[in-house]
């Protein structure tokens, strides 16, 4: 039985993490500043990765694979509040990556950043040796965890591998597009958006980021980058109105007012003929995705 330690257990993607794992039949250990019901008390470390030493927990454990999923995943925060999002993110990555070394274990370590690595891409699809040039905090803060992870896994030989994540969805994601559309048509009966809806991005269900997640944790490869997406370029208006009919809104209750927030992209496109060799094939189509949503946030509402 491999033995899996999670950080930011109780996150989106985290929590999701541990009951895959959880039903995959791994020993899953998690970590967070509040307790996750669903791990077990003796699996669940309540701690602060800031400030706590934890290379005694990493030896204790002396886990297989660890996943950090700890950090603010939030443009809009860290365009707020950029130190937060430093704090949050690089340097809880670095304290974490040097309680590995002082524990002297070498898991398989999954980072996850993100797409906003790459900023306005020169061309789409994009390509992980494409160039980056983040236009918002938490994109080069992610581009800073990035540089640290290279640096200890070419100096120190940790065994790390570094996941883009394109744009994420589904079922536990309480921000962000869909929770946003939502919770503005309960309280005033429209959907105003920022941009034109002419801007894109990849879409991806969180279960279909697990799955390709598992792809890269359970592959013996050399490579450092994978992206992480269904390499399709989807309109932020056609997601809108695709929302709007799962809900039976009316096309002109959805409206966008042109402004553009700082730190959004423009256009994304993952090119990921990296993880299709692994054996990545889609299994959760948008229209399916956005459905499985809504019944979810309605039954939290």
């Amino acid at each position: 039985m491999k033995k899996i330690l999670i950080t930011g257990c109780n996150g989106f993607i985290g929590s999701h993490m541990v009951q895959f794992y959880k039903n995959k039949g791994y020993d899953v250990y998690g970590l967070d500043i509040r307790i996750n019901k669903g791990l077990d008390r003796n699996k669940f470390i309540e701690c602060d990765l800031l400030n706590d030493d934890m290379s005694k927990i990493y030896k204790e454990i002396s886990p297989d694979i660890f996943i950090h999923c700890a950090g603010n995943a939030s443009v809009g925060k860290s365009v707020e509040y950029p130190e937060m999002d430093f704090n949050s993110n690089v340097e809880v990555l670095y304290k974490t990556l040097s309680s590995l070394s002082r524990a002297k274990i070498n898991p398989k370590f999954i980072f996850l950043s993100t797409a906003a690595v790459y900023g306005n891409p020169l061309q789409l699809p994009i390509l992980e040796n494409d160039m980056t040039s983040p236009i918002s905090p938490y994109g080069l803060h992610k581009k800073m965890c990035e540089d640290i992870c290279y640096y200890y896994r070419k100096i120190n030989k940790k065994n790390i591998v570094v996941v883009r994540i394109f744009s994420a969805y589904g079922e536990g994601l309480r921000k962000q597009i869909l929770w946003d559309m939502y919770n503005k048509y309960v309280k005033n009966g429209i959907i105003e958006l920022y941009g034109t809806g002419n801007e894109t991005r990849d879409f991806i269900n969180i279960t279909d980021v697990i799955r390709a997640m598992d792809l890269i944790v359970e592959e013996d490869s050399s490579d450092l980058v994978y992206n992480i997406g269904n390499g399709e370029e989807v309109t932020i208006r056609k997601l809108a109105l695709e929302f709007g009919k799962c809900l039976k809104i009316d096309e002109d209750k959805i409206k966008f007012n042109g402004i553009v927030k700082e730190g959004d992209p423009m256009n994304w496109k993952a090119d990921i003929n990296k993880i299709k060799k692994l054996g990545y094939v889609k299994k959760i189509d948008l229209e399916v995705g956005i459905k499985k949503y809504i019944d979810w946030v309605k039954k939290i509402d």
